[in-house]
């Protein structure tokens, strides 16, 4: 449990309410990446630029927060933009703004040393606990 994580939500899901009931999903033959961030110590969670009608994505970290102890026993597959999503963690948010009013791609980016694809799959990407302290602080 020594991980820090950037969790990727789909944009613009974030400005409407993720994660729903609390629950952070992962989409089929995702199970690593679910693995590893139910063991996580913290996370941020960033919003995509992904557009839906007439809504885009805010391309910025959004909230922050833990994983929860009473993670649910059994979870129904949930299906959404031609995916089954059948993981999911529970997460208890420390802290939630308004995604367009948070870290933008450009922190982000020169915080991590990520480059221009900062996509990763299965939707994790680690980073130091400096990288995640820092960012944290701005948030």
């Amino acid at each position: 449990m020594n991980s820090y994580f950037i969790k990727y939500i789909w944009g613009p899901d974030a400005q409407r309410g993720c994660p729903w009931n609390d629950l952070v999903y992962f989409a089929e033959g995702q199970e690593k990446a679910y693995q590893r961030f139910r063991e996580c110590r913290r996370f941020l969670l960033y919003e995509t630029g992904s557009k839906e009608g007439d809504q885009t994505g805010a391309k910025a970290i959004y909230a922050r927060g833990i994983i929860a102890s009473d993670q649910p026993s059994f979870i129904k597959e949930v299906l959404g933009r031609g995916k089954k999503f059948s993981y999911a963690v529970k997460v208890n948010l420390q802290k939630r703004v308004d995604p367009k009013k948070g870290i933008p791609l450009d922190r982000i980016r020169e915080t991590t040393g990520v480059g221009r694809n900062i996509q990763r799959k299965g939707g994790l990407l680690e980073v130091t606990k400096e990288q995640f302290e820092k960012l944290s602080n701005c948030l």
